[in-house]
């Protein structure tokens, strides 16, 4: 059994993994290393509560962390120019939503990120989507609007109804068709309480845009959340989190970012991470996740997870994916890391070519 651990190792080059007062019989090492040429390269960490996925984060500019702030305790740094996006924090920053775009095309995008489509095809939610979107990106064109009045629109539904009227968006909300107009606005109200909760620009807070961020990164980002506030603000930290992505893809900055997506399974469909996988690498971005097992993200991707998760032995002459397995007592999770192999158990038998390795627990 330590054989095939050893052999692993040997062949996974470029990786230092030190054993010491590590017990062999389940599978675990003290410390992982990774060459900086391997650095740029995407990671999928994969194992049970406790198993060490978020203590090897790391050096990172933008965490989204959902542990209440255990990623701020350790790496916060107001001196380095450090942002906190959390309306429950005291040090949130001002951010304007209407900022990350400058057109009805821009504005469509970023509701995109906020209001991601089915994941399950189903012609009627994805119809009621596309209203919600549009209805969103109609408003974020008013000059008058932020955060905080977008947030008040959305819970004053006779506001929306007054500024939509002789456009094509008063279709959308028809007074004969109550089904029709109660769908797009309860859709449109799941992210009216979190936009609210933003602070407000009267308050001479520091205002941060993600899309200038991108741009020029400076200091990190930390994104957090609770266990009291999670579902609460999911749409909003899901959006910040996608937006990341989107301003990176499009950003001629020279500044290697990475985007550490702690507990992924906890936020919405991230409309642009295929995407970030598949691209970012090329300019030096980096992209980690932590799950426990693949079945958290079934829900979230449906058919795509495996795709993505996939992506670290893609054929080539550098996978653009480490994946880490670190000690699960789940055979699935085991299975869908080890993807591609014969079993999880013999993982010593497969070439690892590039820099792809696996660290798993051997009581399957």
């Amino acid at each position: 059994m330590n054989t095939l651990m050893e052999k692993a190792i040997k062949r996974a080059r470029g990786f230092f993994v030190n054993p010491r007062n590590a017990a062999p019989a389940c599978g675990r090492w003290t410390s992982i290393r990774l060459p900086e040429a391997k650095e740029a390269s995407h990671q999928f960490r994969m194992g049970d509560t406790g198993t060490g996925k978020t203590s090897l984060t790391g050096t990172c500019c933008v965490v989204s962390d959902a542990k209440g702030g255990e990623a701020i305790a350790r790496f916060y740094n107001p001196e380095r120019g450090d942002v906190i996006l959390n309306p429950t924090d005291n040090r949130c920053a001002y951010w304007n939503i209407r900022n990350e775009g400058h057109d009805l095309a821009t504005y469509k995008t970023v509701m995109t990120s906020l209001f991601p489509p089915p994941v399950t095809r189903n012609p009627t939610a994805e119809i009621f989507n596309q209203w919600t979107v549009s209805l969103g990106a109609y408003l974020l064109q008013f000059p008058e609007c932020d955060t905080e009045m977008l947030g008040s629109w959305i819970a004053n539904y006779p506001e929306i109804e007054r500024r939509v009227q002789g456009t094509i968006h008063q279709y959308t909300l028809p007074a004969n068709s109550p089904n029709q107009r109660a769908g797009v606005l309860g859709t449109l109200a799941l992210a009216g309480d979190p936009l609210w909760m933003m602070p407000k620009a009267s308050e001479g807070r520091r205002e941060f845009c993600i899309r200038e961020w991108t741009e020029n990164p400076k200091g990190w980002v930390f994104i957090s959340s609770d266990s009291n506030t999670r579902d609460a603000l999911r749409p909003l930290i899901s959006m910040w989190m996608d937006l990341f992505i989107l301003g990176l893809l499009s950003s001629r900055t020279k500044r290697r970012t990475k985007l550490v997506y702690d507990e992924l399974h906890t936020l919405q469909t991230l409309t642009r991470l295929h995407d970030g996988i598949t691209m970012l690498r090329s300019a030096g971005h980096q992209i980690i996740a932590s799950i426990q097992n693949e079945e958290q993200l079934k829900h979230l991707y449906g058919d795509q997870t495996r795709t993505i998760l996939s992506q670290a032995y893609t054929n080539g002459y550098s996978p653009p994916v480490i994946r880490t397995l670190l000690t699960s007592w789940n055979a699935s999770a085991a299975n869908a890391s080890c993807y591609g192999w014969n079993k999880p158990t013999a993982m010593a038998r497969r070439s690892l070519s590039g820099i792809a390795i696996v660290l798993a627990s051997w009581r399957l």
